[in-house]
């Protein structure tokens, strides 16, 4: 953070005599860039690869009830069970508190080496004047949201099609028997793989032929490679995916990834390795559009017989085809609506006129707890002196009665 707030690079944008800003686009996750925002006198948009977290949610009105918005990581499915709710309460209050030790420090950094005299950072998440993300409700329950906050739903970084290499063209179109393709993404590889499970996967494709295999592998070559695996070190991955011999995608689950599966309709196959891939492998698990495993105990029968299930099972192939055509039918394009909304900013100066009374409101208020309160208070209290009441007409009614029996003995 300290590298990039001193960076040479930066400076400039520092210094509003100078620099002329009209917008600025910040990932949320690097919310000190908002006060950029407020040095240039600019407004802001918040941008996210995936769902925003609880915080940016809430500080622009959106609804963060624990009880049916899980954090982005969490391995949860909707609608969440008991122990899921009361963890994800727990992790929801505790994200809170965690909220109230990190922004005083970024504050503090803020005014090192931006500016002093600046908005604080939770100050400055309540001026953002746009909250775009990429919360496909494929993966994500439905979040009603505030008209600041769009929803680009998946495929944002989607392009046209392309032609193919003629040598990846051949070898697809010679794949009679079908195709798989294996990529583990760009931030994790292949050469995260063991020795054994590198064996392990090279013996599965070998068993498989005369079914083809294409395999974005690292390294220069593989050790007896079988003649039906073609390794190399980058593919066109979507342009791939669209090739009608392609049968199943073996992926660790990144979600970018899986869009690009989804808009092709290729059954996948997910090792999830970290972050959201256990929750989006789970996910495609649970609507059985592929099948999860385990890097860490696959074996060669676990594999193949996974393999063997998505190509023959038409269930996955028919599960996915319906998801590919939900994820189409839009009136845009998700970067469509991004740039729109973000020229809507640039026409009127920021979105002020639409932030919502629900970003403003504290969290007692937020979830009824005062309203809670008060009612429990009243019901207590009318408890109370229905209980005083009814212990004194006992003791009237004793009383008189008691004196009645002794008027009756004299």
């Amino acid at each position: 953070m300290v590298y990039q707030l001193t960076h040479p690079d930066l400076e400039p944008l520092k210094d509003p005599a100078t620099y002329h800003c009209d917008l600025i686009i910040v990932e949320v996750v690097h919310p000190w860039y908002f006060a950029l925002g407020a040095k240039l006198g600019c407004p802001v948009v918040g941008v996210s690869s995936m769902d925003g977290v609880p915080w940016t949610h809430r500080h622009v009105g959106n609804a963060i009830h624990p009880s049916m918005y899980f954090q982005v990581d969490f391995v949860y499915d909707s609608p969440l069970s008991f122990s899921e709710r009361l963890q994800n309460t727990a992790w929801t209050i505790l994200f809170s508190l965690v909220q109230f030790k990190i922004f005083p420090v970024l504050d503090s950094y803020v005014e090192e080496y931006i500016g002093k005299d600046l908005p604080t950072i939770t100050e400055l998440h309540k001026s953002l004047s746009l909250l775009i993300v990429n919360a496909n409700p494929i993966f994500y329950p439905i979040r009603p949201s505030t008209p600041i906050t769009v929803n680009i739903g998946g495929g944002a970084h989607f392009e046209n099609p392309r032609l193919l290499p003629k040598d990846l063209q051949d070898y697809l179109d010679q794949s009679k028997d079908g195709c798989i393709y294996f990529s583990l993404g760009t931030t994790v590889n292949s050469n995260y793989l063991s020795k054994e499970t590198i064996e392990i996967f090279r013996k599965t494709f070998e068993e498989l032929a005369p079914m083809r295999v294409l395999w974005k592998y690292e390294n220069d070559t593989l050790e007896n490679k079988p003649k039906n695996l073609e390794i190399r070190k980058w593919l066109p991955q979507h342009d791939i995916l669209r090739h009608p011999n392609v049968k199943v995608f073996i992926t660790q689950g990144g979600l970018q990834s899986m869009e690009e599966a989804i808009d092709t309709a290729v059954p996948l196959l997910g090792m999830p390795f970290y972050g959201d891939q256990k929750n989006n492998v789970k996910k495609m698990s649970i609507k059985k559009f592929g099948i999860a495993l385990d890097v860490a105990t696959i074996d060669k029968k676990s594999l193949k017989n996974a393999i063997l299930e998505l190509v023959n099972n038409p269930l996955y192939k028919k599960n996915i085809d319906k998801l590919s055509a939900i994820s189409k039918d839009q009136p845009m394009r998700g970067v469509e609506k991004a740039v729109w909304w973000t020229e809507y900013v640039l026409r009127h100066g920021g979105t002020e006129h639409l932030r919502s009374p629900s970003a403003d409101i504290p969290l007692y208020q937020y979830f009824f707890l005062d309203i809670i309160a008060f009612v429990t208070f009243v019901f207590i209290v009318l408890i109370l002196i229905f209980y005083y009441l009814f212990k004194l007409i006992r003791g009237i009614f004793r009383l008189v009665f008691r004196k009645q029996i002794k008027v009756k003995t004299n």
